[in-house]
């Protein structure tokens, strides 16, 4: 009864009205610590409802299963609250810390977050990046200042790539690795073809020695190739579940879009959606405008097709019964059963 009776019921209705349905449109996502006075809201979990309430993605771990940057959200939680939630076996917990945090939720292009636990609230109040926007009933909300809350980003060096076999454990000692998080690696599956501006492909033991060189602040055995941030901009970003429109004046420069990969994504302007770290899609735009969409592959098409086939042998087949039984009344009705007496 607590969970469904109705936000607007609750005495700290206020939170989210105040706090929360103001952020409607605003661009970025939201995030939140995990902090059991949530549940006085309504859910423990009440924050995942935002995106039902009002036209604002969050940042959430949600069901594990579901798209692989789930798995790299656990982690991010860890570094913002006192308590966290469960975590998937292949994730390596860390313990609280709003620095690397900070790093983390502008990667995943985190605009606001809402704060309960005074330790959360005291990181924020004191870091320069972050600015105060509202408080209600021991909520705090605020906002990061370093980004414009863009889905999509042209990073500050060129991507190197690497050929792996587990892609989600690779996003994961990248997301583990602070000073690599302006350093993006292409993970390419072992047969996946590689891009000739990559270069050289490292191989998985090159590629945690060059993470393990950067965590001690060392020059990495590879080059990673600077890019001029004033060389592109972008401009007019339009996001939606099934769509991502944004124009550049980047042409030929590698593109990030802070959305999960999935090989259904599709694009025009570019020749194909490569997978960058953590689980992000790359792009290399050929034209001024860019549109990726959510599309089918050729397994789903099959299915669809077999589907579509069952659906019309199922139809038939019942027409069929239908024509046998409908034939054999009429038999019936035109020789006559003789009744008894």
């Amino acid at each position: 009864k607590w969970n469904y009776e109705g936000l607007e019921s609750k005495p700290r209705w206020p939170v989210i009205s105040i706090l929360v349905l103001p952020l409607d449109q605003t661009p970025g996502r939201l995030a939140n610590d995990l902090h059991p006075d949530n549940d006085s809201l309504g859910s423990s979990r009440v924050f995942e409802a935002v995106p039902a309430l009002i036209r604002k993605p969050i940042l959430e771990g949600g069901i594990v299963s579901s798209a692989a940057g789930a798995i790299y959200s656990y982690y991010v939680q860890s570094e913002t609250s006192k308590d966290c939630a469960g975590f998937p076996e292949i994730v390596k917990p860390t313990t609280f810390n709003f620095t690397n945090a900070t790093r983390h939720l502008e990667l995943f292009n985190v605009k606001h977050f809402i704060a309960r636990w005074p330790g959360t609230k005291q990181a924020l109040a004191q870091s320069p990046d972050w600015k105060k926007l509202g408080e209600v009933q021991g909520w705090e909300l605020y906002e990061l200042t370093t980004h414009d809350g863009r889905h999509v980003f042209i990073p500050r060096h060129e991507p190197l790539a690497v050929r792996t076999n587990d892609f989600k454990l690779a996003g994961l000692e990248w997301i583990y690795t602070i000073q690599a998080l302006d350093r993006p690696f292409v993970l390419l599956g072992p047969e996946e073809p590689a891009e000739p501006a990559w270069g050289k492909v490292l191989s998985a033991d090159e590629y945690m020695s060059c993470l393990s060189s950067l965590k001690k602040g060392e020059e990495p055995p590879v080059v990673f190739r600077p890019i001029e941030q004033k060389k592109g901009m972008i401009t007019e970003e339009e996001v939606s579940d099934g769509r991502i429109r944004f124009k550049t004046s980047g042409i030929g420069l590698p593109h990030i879009v802070k959305c999960s990969y999935f090989p259904n994504w599709k694009v025009k302007g570019a020749r194909r959606v490569h997978m960058v770290t953590p689980d992000f899609m790359l792009v290399y735009p050929e034209q001024r405008e860019v549109e990726l969409y959510y599309g089918y592959t050729l397994p789903y098409n099959v299915g669809r097709a077999l589907s579509a086939l069952g659906l019309v042998a199922f139809i038939a087949l019942a027409g069929m019964t239908w024509r046998r039984r409908w034939t054999a009344r009429r038999g019936l009705r035109g020789v006559g059963v003789p009744t008894s007496p």
